[in-house]
């Protein structure tokens, strides 16, 4: 079926009045930024950012991560989308997939580019990004475009023949685009030329980035290939996932992994690329249900965000277990992480909060929610957009059809130029380059002001300073002006009706975030600039990071040293130490006008030592808490001997309530002897056991001294004798013929139980109790006749405890 191709490449700018049409197009609205491309000096952004979309609203907002705040809000010309965003450094890509453009944000400026149409609407277009080269994907048009990275100047428009899936496209590091077929299977690939491998992978193989280069993952056979620069895969690897698994898929940045989060088992697998190896399996989740979404990777860490919870779980990949876990959004809601300068940002997509992720040492910690836009109306939270944008986005030229890939030296076809289209209200611009005298037009008193934009000085202004407004303007003869600057949340600060801007003294106490709006009324109509929002700075701003002792424990009549850390503050700050016992007020000795105080505790209790600084109408508080007692002594209520005869004996050691620390135990044994466990850490009021077994030979056969001695805090302690019971010792053995009798044999045995030991001997079948004929001497006779042909006898010792001792004696000529 035929295709007709709307015009891709970006138009030049065309006059004044369709500059002005672009901003009403696409109005941004930032704490220092006033309409597109009018910022007040430019948006100050740190490293750490990340722009999230809002589609039901058609809203962009820019997270900073150091602040965790809202620093930017872009009205998108429709609701709905979906839209995508591709994060590309401080910037980033919006395609809107439904009406096939795609539009730059700039993270330098705030500057929103003109929207370009790179496909026909419902085409589902994406931005692909890497190796400094970006393309615009088109899956339904089996196209995609290489555009310039900041203008989006079409550079080459590619021939695909492939209709990439999810997860079946990606840009690699060294910039070349890697694609699936989703309805014929085959690879493709673009370098400084088009490459097709039809039987690389199948129509439900999958592509994933690992450390910068393309990895197929083929779910029917479960394997992983990575793809060398000619597109030749490697070594096979196991991923033990199945075909009909609900999966989200990520490569690693940092090592040849890839990541698989199954929503059917609730687990994260690991599978290493190019060694076969799946043992590691992480579980995530213990829902009955889980709803994984697309994964982020930061550092070691992944995430994971469950749709079905409203959780997400981060994962430690150097140990395979789970760091924490985050409620991010409502169950039900889908959320976006990003992954940006050592944060996670996240985004909840059917909601109005997103926020920001932070690695404090080794434990993540998420921001406050952060809100995008107000729930009710729909407003973005510190900004209020015009009403008046445009139906259309603006349009640009494209080649007759789709192009193969040029080569190396091919040149970009340049860029024709088109107008976009006039906003409601102002007058159009000729579809001509302007060659005309770029002076100001005549007043028109049929037609309203014009505001371009608002202005501060200076920028930043300071409270309980002077600062002046201005406006950049037109059309405005014979208009009345009407000034007002009030606080973010509401209260107005002044008004004024002055003509061309207006100067004024910035209250001193109040809020930072402060909001100028402007109305000119003129014989053609009215006119009111998009507010502009903006932070002043606070001289008397002040705030206690740290209140710290330097111990976390003491003992009466010692002296605790609390120190605070200021941030900000003018130079009259003013400090205020005081202090409690169990909640009850205890003098502090020197307790003003310095960043440290010296406490004395002279009694046990808990203890809190609280300052407060005041710099002029702005103050800060901080406390810190600690425990005052005696060191903790653990003691045991054993007594001795520990009587193991007749099994394990437990010693139990006690600490009293009251006191403070810990007080270790290391228990010491002989040889023969275990306890379990050998040592313990014990705080106030705290209880434990320590069993003692005997898992060898005694040394003596009942009362052991100093069997298990005890160590506290490293110093001496109490000890214990062991009665313990050893086997029967064998001694000599003999056996010869008495007279007509029949052979005697003979057995000695060492034991405590002395002459009570029951010995008796066995042979030919038959056993008999052996006599004592002197102390530790047994003696049994046999008479020939119940020999049989026997050539071996057992001598065996019983002791009063059971234990036995065997001796097995073999005829030597005996009989």
């Amino acid at each position: 079926m035929s295709r007709s191709w709307r015009r891709l490449r970006p138009p030049a700018r065309a006059g004044t009045a369709a500059v002005l049409a672009a901003v009403v197009a696409v109005p941004l609205v930032v704490a220092a930024v006033a309409g597109r491309g009018h910022p007040v000096e430019s948006l100050l952004q740190s490293s750490g950012s990340a722009w999230v979309v809002s589609p039901a609203e058609g809203l962009l907002s820019l997270l900073d991560g150091p602040s965790e705040e809202v620093m930017a809000s872009v009205r998108l010309p429709s609701v709905g989308g979906p839209y995508r965003v591709e994060q590309a450094g401080s910037s980033a890509y919006v395609a809107d997939a439904a009406a096939g453009t795609v539009t730059r944000v700039d993270g330098a400026t705030g500057e929103l580019s003109d929207l370009v149409q790179f496909a026909e609407p419902g085409s589902d277009v994406s931005v692909l990004h890497g190796g400094g080269t970006v393309f615009v994907l088109d899956p339904v048009g089996r196209a995609a475009t290489r555009i310039d990275p900041e203008t989006l100047q079409v550079r080459a428009t590619l021939s695909t023949a492939a209709t990439p899936g999810p997860d079946q496209s990606v840009v690699d590091d060294a910039g070349r685009l890697w694609l699936v077929d989703a309805d014929g299977g085959g690879l493709t690939w673009f370098d400084t030329e088009k490459h097709v491998a039809l039987d690389a992978a199948d129509a439900r193989t999958r592509l994933v980035v690992v450390q910068g280069r393309p990895v197929l993952v083929d779910l029917a056979a479960a394997r992983i290939r990575a793809l060398d620069d000619r597109g030749r895969p490697g070594a096979e690897s196991c991923l033990d996932v199945r075909l009909d698994d609900t999966l989200h898929l990520l490569g690693s940045q940092t090592d040849a992994e890839v990541f698989a989060a199954v929503s059917q088992t609730g687990n994260v697998l690991v599978a290493r690329v190019g060694r076969d190896d799946c043992d590691r399996v992480i579980p995530v989740s213990s829902a009955a249900q889980p709803d994984f979404g697309p994964l982020a990777q930061s550092g070691r860490f992944v995430f994971v965000p469950d749709r079905a919870t409203g959780t997400t779980t981060v994962i430690d990949t150097r140990t395979d277990t789970v760091a924490a876990t985050f409620t991010l959004a409502e169950p039900g809601h889908q959320v976006e992480l990003v992954a940006e300068d050592g944060l996670v940002f996240y985004n909840d997509l059917d909601g109005a909060t997103a926020g920001v992720l932070t690695l404090d040492g080794d434990a993540w910690r998420q921001s406050e929610a952060l809100s995008k836009y107000d729930p009710s109306t729909g407003e973005p939270s510190t900004v209020i957009t015009p009403d008046d944008a445009p139906d259309a986005p603006v349009a640009g030229p494209a080649p007759a059809a789709p192009q193969p890939a040029p080569a190396a030296t091919d040149a970009p076809a340049p860029p024709t130029t088109a107008s976009p289209p006039p906003a409601r209200g102002a007058p159009q611009a000729s579809t001509a380059p302007s060659t005309a005298d770029p002076s100001p037009p005549p007043p028109d008193p049929d037609l309203p002001p014009v505001i371009s934009s608002l202005s501060v000085e200076p920028n930043p202004p300071t409270l309980g300073a002077s600062a002046t407004f201005g406006a950049a303007v037109s059309n405005v003869e014979d208009a009345t002006w009407s000034w007002t600057l009030s606080e973010s949340a509401g209260p107005v600060v002044t008004t004024s009706s002055s003509v061309g801007g207006f100067t004024t003294t910035l209250p001193s106490a109040g809020s930072v975030n402060l909001l100028l709006s402007l109305t000119i009324t003129g014989p053609g109509g009215t006119a009111s600039a998009p507010p502009l929002a903006f932070t002043a700075v606070d001289p008397d701003a002040v705030a206690i990071t740290s209140v710290t002792a330097d111990a976390p424990s003491y003992t009466p009549g010692s002296v605790a040293t609390v120190t605070a850390a200021l941030s900000g503050g003018s130079p009259g700050t003013t400090w205020a130490w005081t202090a409690t016992k169990d909640g009850a007020a205890v003098a502090v000795p020197g307790a003003s006008g310095v960043g440290s105080v010296a406490v004395p505790v002279g009694s046990a209790g808990t203890w809190t030592v609280t300052v407060e600084v005041t710099s002029g109408a702005r103050s800060a508080s901080g406390s810190v808490s600690f425990v005052v007692g005696f060191p903790c002594n653990a003691g045991s209520v054993t007594a001795g001997p520990l009587d193991l005869l007749s099994g394990p004996r437990a010693v139990v050691f006690t600490v009293p309530s009251g006191c403070v620390g810990e007080s270790h135990v290391d228990l010491d044994t002989a040889p023969w002897l275990s306890a379990s466990p050998a040592s313990l850490s014990l705080s106030a009021g705290q209880t434990a056991e320590v069993l003692i077994s005997v898992v060898g030979q005694p040394a003596v056969d009942g009362l052991n001294a100093g069997a298990v001695y005890a160590f506290l805090d490293g110093g001496s302690g109490p000890g214990w004798d062991v009665l313990a019971n050893r086997a029967p010792v064998l001694g000599a053995t003999s056996c010869h013929v008495i007279a007509t009798w029949g052979p005697a044999f003979f057995a000695a045995f060492d034991d405590a139980d002395g002459d009570s030991l029951v010995v008796t001997l066995t042979i030919n079948g038959a056993t008999y109790d052996a006599g004592i004929i002197s102390p530790g001497t047994w003696r049994e006779v046999v008479d020939f006749a119940n020999l049989g042909t026997a050539t071996t006898w057992v001598y065996v010792a019983r002791d009063s405890s059971g234990a036995t001792t065997t001796f097995n004696g073999v005829n030597a000529g005996c009989w």
